[in-house]
């Protein structure tokens, strides 16, 4: 039952527009975020003196951790509405005379939503990695790209804060 709930929702937030709106938002944000910081816009917008290159691991984790906490406002928009669409539409009275396990209904809409939101997270990632390549950027802010930095963010840091 577990699996006929979660590719249900998943199906449900893949149609939607609302979930491509959040993701189409978030992505041109990082954009711009990461091409304002390697001074696309203005060549006064980074320094070359800093120690640090705009593309750094910290610098992406703090840029990835400004993003987690504007996403904690969509948390209500897509969790909330993965439990309330049933009792909304009048659905919990059937699934509570089906056999269905609290436990299994309850995973499956959490993990369901819980993916959404990572979702939307990779999205920002590909959207800081694009920002920081793009042409006019100050080569003296940015460096090589390293894949790890983004993956080690995104997997030790971003994921278990959403948890």
């Amino acid at each position: 039952m577990f699996s006929i709930i979660f590719n249900h929702e998943i199906n449900y937030w893949f149609r939607k527009p609302p979930f491509y709106l959040y993701l189409i938002i978030f992505f041109a944000a990082a954009i711009l975020i990461s091409a304002i910081s390697v001074g696309i816009f203005s060549d006064a917008a980074g320094s070359v003196d800093s120690v640090l290159y705009a593309n750094s691991p910290l610098k992406i984790s703090l840029m990835y951790g400004t993003f987690t906490n504007l996403l904690f406002f969509l948390f209500p928009l897509i969790i909330g509405v993965s439990i309330n669409r049933d009792t909304k539409n009048e659905m919990h009275t059937l699934l509570y005379s089906l056999p269905i396990r609290k436990l299994s209904y309850l995973s499956a809409k959490f993990i369901s939503a819980f993916l959404v939101v990572n979702v939307i997270m990779l999205s920002v990632g590909l959207g800081l990695i694009i920002g920081f390549r793009l042409p006019g950027d100050s080569e003296a802010l940015v460096h090589d790209f390293n894949v790890i930095s983004y993956l080690h963010v995104y997997l030790v840091y971003l994921i278990p804060n959403v948890l």
